[in-house]
C-alpha cells in the first residue's frame, strides 16, 4: 500500500523531522505539564530532510542547527536544511526562535509557532499547486 512505516523512514534518504524535537521539548517544557497534550506531531512541527542532515541535527531544534551550520560555514548542509522546512528559517526564527530558549516558553508559543507555520506552509502549497500568485490570490 501507500503506508510509510518508521522502518521505512529510517532505511530512507529521507527522514521526517521535528522542527522542534521531542528531546527538546522534553528536556526544557514538558515535565511542567501535561505532555500527552502538546501537538508534538503537528504536520506544521514536521518536515521532510535528508536523513545524513537529520541525523546530525539530533535533538536541536531547526533554529538550534541552522545556526550551528552556519558557524561551522557549511552552506550546502545549510540550505539542504533551509529547504526542507520549507519555511524561511530567519522569518520564523525572528517571530518565534528566540522564545524557545527563553524561560517564558510554553504551550502558547510553540501553538503559535506551530499556527504561524502551518499558514505559511498552506500559502506555499497553493501556490505550488497554482491556485494562487506568489502576489496573492
Amino acid at each position: 500500500g501507500d503506508e510509510f512505516s518508521a522502518h521505512d523512514e529510517k532505511s530512507s534518504e529521507w527522514q521526517i523531522d521535528h522542527t522542534v524535537p521531542i528531546d527538546f521539548l522534553k528536556r526544557s517544557h514538558l515535565e511542567k505539564t501535561k505532555p500527552n497534550k502538546w501537538p508534538i506531531n503537528h504536520v506544521a512541527n514536521l518536515a521532510l530532510m535528508k536523513g545524513t542532515l537529520n541525523n546530525s541535527k539530533r535533538a536541536k531544534t531547526i533554529f538550534e542547527f541552522i545556526d550551528e551550520l552556519r558557524s561551522q560555514d557549511k552552506k550546502r548542509e545549510m540550505k539542504s536544511c533551509q529547504q526542507s522546512l520549507l519555511s524561511d528559517p530567519a522569518l520564523l526564527q525572528k517571530e518565534i526562535g528566540e522564545v524557545l530558549w527563553s524561560e517564558d516558553f510554553d504551550e502558547k508559543i510553540y501553538t503559535n509557532y506551530l499556527l504561524m507555520r502551518f499558514d505559511d506552509l498552506r500559502l506555499r502549497v497553493l501556490i505550488h499547486l497554482e491556485l494562487i500568485s506568489e502576489d496573492g490570490p
